[in-house]
């Protein structure tokens, strides 16, 4: 007769075992890169340390500045080394004591926090500055003229993203653990016909880069780069002696790798794909010391997974509205002051008067469209998290059958070329249509050639803006198949966009308001804050001799 505690007992443990979610090698990789521990500071090592009063201006100074530039939260310090570290060595060539200077303007801004700055640090950043102005000393003499600009941005570009990350060498692990977890368990399931497989996995790294890591050109420029050089400050003398020769070849070829023809697929794909890995990198962040448990039970992965969709939901609707305003005060400070004060002289000299009706339309009508755009934004249905949860659970099994069944064929070649012929001339006359329509409109409500213009100029920038927006909303959104509603959507406003990326990109260029703040105020308000800085280590010095 069997015994039904046995039975029982076995029932358990099958039930059990069905929970557990045996990781693949990857996912135990990953885990051991999230379990790093800040650096500690050594207690001998003497820390910098800025007045309040100094670094409450300092903050205030960047927040304003920074509202003329719009990037992504974990790119804003680089943007500023780079920045400091154009200004500061364009006074002083030859870069000595800059590696100091530029740590206690980081400290002065917060970029870094108060008493995580010493003298190991200094030496650190000054070895950096020092090896890339020796670089640029030997690389600038035989470069073609030609190639000087494109020479000058990458020795930048360089610089400051390895500046930046030693700055945190934890948190750059962390990350570079993450973006190679995303591009390994991904990249077999793109298929790029006709080149190398060597060549494949380079632009799909670039477009994990891009996409998933949010990186900027500057920074995904310096990682292509270190994955074959290594930090340059790490190489010797003869290296860069070496290096130095075939540096315009090599930017050349990177430059060319970072704008193949596959990129725009290759950036949908993985935007697409990334919502499972954004949920998950949260989960850890969030259960930091406790994440290999639960990534291994399904059951405490589900309840997990939809506690995070829920909180991201929330978070993701503040972030919304903080985007959208960045994105206005942006737009104003960039384009909409030199287009209005544009605007209003030339009416009066070419039409000897000033329509205040089209005038009034083209203030207020970017923030009235950005509003209504953003309203449209649908929310995740409550199928969504229970997707995430079984792509993950997909993406972390030892089964690679996820990584195998191929996504994606990226090809550029036109299999139909009458078809697509015959589609290019459609498009061409929605695109005209939709345009002749809006000018109709506007005829109709007798706006003059240059206020139509402003208008369907602020049109096509805040729906580029607006749509730049959205994906923010879909970051945590693992989408089903488009629907007819979509595709409509897209038609729609697809005219708009196209011309909007083409004025954001290319009139972004021509920030006025950002030369002056570069040329005219930063230089003199910097060295304003470091005499007041100097006096009150002065002050300081004095008293404590007297004590």
């Amino acid at each position: 007769m069997s015994d039904p505690t046995s039975k029982l007992s076995a029932s358990f443990e099958e039930v059990n075992s069905q929970e557990i979610i045996q990781l693949s090698s990857f996912s135990k990789a990953l885990l051991n890169t999230q379990n790093l521990s800040p650096a500690k500071k050594s207690s001998l090592d003497s820390r910098i340390e800025v007045s309040k009063s100094i670094s409450f201006m300092a903050v205030m100074y960047e927040k304003l500045r920074n509202a003329l530039e719009l990037h992504e939260d974990h790119l804003i310090r680089r943007v500023a080394i780079k920045r400091i570290a154009k200004r500061r060595l364009g006074i002083n060539p030859s870069g000595k004591g800059e590696g100091e200077n530029i740590l206690r303007e980081l400290l002065w801004s917060r970029y870094v926090t108060d008493g995580s700055v010493g003298s190991s640090e200094i030496t650190r950043v000054q070895n950096i500055v020092s090896t890339y102005q020796y670089f640029k000393s030997i690389l600038t003499p035989t470069a073609p003229k030609s190639s000087l600009s494109l020479l000058e941005q990458y020795l930048y570009d360089l610089m400051s993203t390895e500046i930046d990350e030693i700055i945190d060498t934890t948190f750059t692990h962390r990350q570079s653990g993450r973006l190679y977890f995303v591009y390994q368990t991904l990249k077999e399931k793109v298929v790029i016909d006709n080149i190398s497989k060597e060549l494949a996995d380079t632009y799909f790294y670039i477009a994990c880069e891009a996409s998933f890591a949010k990186n900027d050109l500057a920074t995904v420029r310096a990682h292509l780069f270190f994955l074959k050089w290594g930090y340059l400050s790490e190489n010797s003398q003869e290296q860069l002696k070496s290096l130095a020769n075939s540096f315009v070849t090599e930017i050349k070829r990177l430059e060319k790798t970072i704008k193949n023809p596959y990129q725009e697929q290759l950036l949908r794909f993985v935007r697409a794909n990334a919502p499972p890995y954004r949920i998950l990198f949260s989960l850890f962040d969030k259960h930091s010391t406790n994440s290999a448990n639960i990534i291994s039970n399904k059951q405490l992965l589900t309840d997990e997974v939809f506690l995070t969709c829920r909180s991201k939901a929330i978070e993701t609707a503040q972030k919304l509205k903080g985007a959208a305003l960045r994105s206005i005060v942006y737009i104003f400070c960039t384009k909409m002051i030199f287009v209005l004060l544009l605007e209003f002289p030339l009416t009066k000299y070419i039409f000897n008067e000033v329509d205040f009706k089209a005038l009034t339309v083209n203030t207020i009508f970017p923030p009235i469209l950005m509003g209504v755009i953003l309203l449209l934004i649908s929310p995740a249905d409550k199928n969504n998290p229970t997707r995430i949860r079984d792509r993950i659970v997909e993406i972390i099994d030892e089964d690679t059958s996820f990584e195998t069944k191929k996504s994606l064929t990226a090809t550029p070649v036109i299999k139909r070329p009458l078809l697509n012929f015959i589609f290019g001339i459609v498009y061409t006359v929605m695109f005209a249509a939709f345009f002749a329509f809006i000018y109709l409109f506007l005829e109709i409500l007798h706006f003059n050639i240059i206020s139509k213009f402003i208008f369907i100029f602020f049109l096509c920038v805040i729906t580029f803006f607006a749509f730049r927006i959205r994906t923010t909303a879909s970051e945590f959104i693992l989408k089903k198949n488009e629907n007819v509603l979509n595709h409509i959507s897209d038609v729609l406003f697809l005219p708009f966009l196209s011309i909007g990326k083409i004025l954001s990109n290319e009139l972004g260029r021509f920030n006025v308001l950002l030369l002056v703040f570069d040329i005219v105020i930063e230089t003199p308000f910097k060295i304003f804050i470091e005499i007041i800085d100097e006096w009150q280590k002065f002050i300081k010095s004095r008293k404590d001799e007297i004590v």
